[in-house]
């Protein structure tokens, strides 16, 4: 039978505040008789909890430590987890709380006259991590991941139900990550701890909305803590260190990425770390295959880089790619899986050790994930991700300005967040024509928005593909690719240049005479 009970949205409203001590209820009777969950694994309860966890990846072991237990309501009947909250009542710690979560329904909710006098805190209380969860489930996720070597404090009732005697359990000089929900009340409960933390705060947003969402590993999750500490401590700076960086790039040891046409590369004088590229134009215009040319570039001068080929398949990009390395068409790679020709692949091989890609479709907030994976998997460092295209990127929005908006402002925060440089495949709209006019900014989709967010855009055009050209004119410019400087935030803008398709390989160049 299911029990009177508050919903959770009144419970975390009624726990902002200490709760005063006569509102205060003993419900350790309540959670005695509950049930401690099964150990045996054919047990039917047992089963539906392991099912649970691990559709979040976690285990029983990790509610274990959360001192968990289960009970059954309706008819059904389903399994409910119960979690429990202490205070104190005439000095004695007690049970004072009990938070229930519906297996069946995903219903969450709590024991009337619930309070919490303290946070629940699992793992290693005397580490020098500390992590501040707003949930259970996300404090289970991170002790699965850490294996209970970290101390993880769990706010019991949502964002902002911390207290101030609450982190005077935390060690002092120790790191504590603010590692609240990626969403705007995370946001604002976290900014609430970090005034009671003090210094020693750095805001660990998880890549998703919560930790249940994580799909990382250890290594994964360690390198999201390690850009956290490193962001939290280089966020202020001196003129000295700013100068330094500035040296650094301009002398050669962290040099801005180029892109390997001549002319462009002078005018832009290369995309520094946290900054981004555009390169916009219709469809069939040659934008991927002057993707795969800079890809090109970049093996041969070993720039760490993370290809997210969104619209075509991993093998299909391999094939261009190792078509533009061999000056070759796609069609000869074709034999040459067939068996059909002999074709050096080691020498191409060696040249992309740089480069990494990842053809499976993505969300915004995936790519930090995807880019810890990259660096684990590479032995230079990452310098910049190439995404083809813009519009492919998931990202929620109600429609496509806001959408756009998001894609735009989260480039720019990777590129800044991550210390590296972002380099977009964009489509142009319907106003661009066939593809043979001069691009303008007028004619990127939401144009306002992303020219904010970019620091450089490139807009590509085949002016052969006019049908007001002559027999002879079309011949003359069938391979080439018209582009034109259209923000520049390092120097002047509008510069024309003509690049050319190799008539094999299709690698985009150009030309020196």
């Amino acid at each position: 039978m299911e029990p009177p009970e508050k919903t959770y949205e009144a419970l975390e409203k009624t726990n902002r505040g200490a709760p005063k001590r006569h509102n205060i209820l003993d419900l350790s009777d309540q959670y005695i008789r509950l049930h401690h969950i099964p150990e045996d694994d054919s047990n039917k309860v047992r089963a539906i909890v392991a099912a649970w966890c691990s559709e979040r990846s976690i285990e029983i072991l990790d509610l274990r430590q959360q001192e968990v237990r289960v009970t059954l309501w309706g008819d059904g009947p389903d399994v409910v987890l119960a979690w429990p909250g202490y205070g104190r009542i005439g000095g004695r710690r007690t049970v004072t709380a009990i938070k229930y979560r519906n297996l069946a329904t995903d219903k969450r909710s709590a024991h009337p006259g619930s309070t919490f006098g303290e946070p629940m805190v699992i793992g290693d209380r005397s580490s020098q991590d500390w992590f501040i969860c707003e949930g259970e489930t996300d404090a289970a996720r991170i002790h699965n991941l850490t294996k209970g070597a970290v101390a993880i404090m769990i706010l019991p009732a949502g964002a902002l139900t911390i207290r101030e005697g609450w982190v005077g359990v935390i060690p002092r000089r120790a790191n504590v990550y603010l590692a609240h929900d990626n969403d705007s009340a995370g946001d604002t409960g976290a900014a609430k701890a970090a005034r009671l933390v003090g210094s020693a705060a750095i805001r660990l947003s998880p890549p998703g909305k919560d930790w249940g969402e994580f799909a990382g590993n250890f290594q994964d999750f360690a390198g999201l803590v390690s850009a956290a500490r490193s962001n939290s401590r280089t966020r202020i700076k001196t003129f000295g260190e700013l100068l330094e960086e500035y040296r650094v790039e301009r002398s050669g040891s962290r040099d801005p990425v180029h892109l390997g046409w001549g002319s462009i590369d002078a005018d832009i004088r290369g995309v520094s770390d946290g900054q981004v590229l555009g390169i916009a134009a219709r469809t069939a215009v040659g934008k991927t295959w002057g993707l795969n040319s800079i890809i090109d570039f970049f093996g041969k001068t070993q720039i760490g880089t993370l290809v997210a080929s969104l619209e075509m398949p991993g093998a299909e990009w391999a094939e261009r790619q190792l078509a533009v390395f061999n000056d070759i068409a796609p069609e000869e790679v074709e034999k040459w899986a067939k068996g059909q020709r002999e074709l050096d692949t080691t020498t191409f091989t060696k040249a992309m050790a740089s480069i990494r890609l990842c053809d499976e479709n993505a969300h915004m907030s995936e790519l930090p994930i995807l880019l810890n994976e990259t660096r684990l998997r590479l032995s230079v460092p990452l310098r910049c991700i190439v995404i083809d295209y813009l519009g492919l990127l998931g990202v929620p929005g109600r429609d496509a300005y806001e959408r756009t908006s998001a894609i735009g402002k989260g480039l720019k925060q990777l590129a800044k967040d991550e210390h590296i440089s972002v380099i977009v495949a964009m489509q142009l709209s319907r106003a661009a024509g066939d593809g043979s006019t001069e691009v303008t900014l007028e004619m990127l989709r939401d144009s306002g928005v992303l020219e904010e967010s970019l620091d450089f855009l490139i807009g590509c055009w085949r002016p052969g593909k006019s049908n007001l050209l002559s027999r002879e004119e079309k011949k003359q410019l069938q391979n080439v690719m018209r582009v034109s400087i259209l923000k520049n935030r390092k120097g002047r803008e509008g510069r024309i240049v003509d690049l050319l398709f190799r008539p094999q390989s299709q690698r985009v160049y150009e030309s020196v005479i």
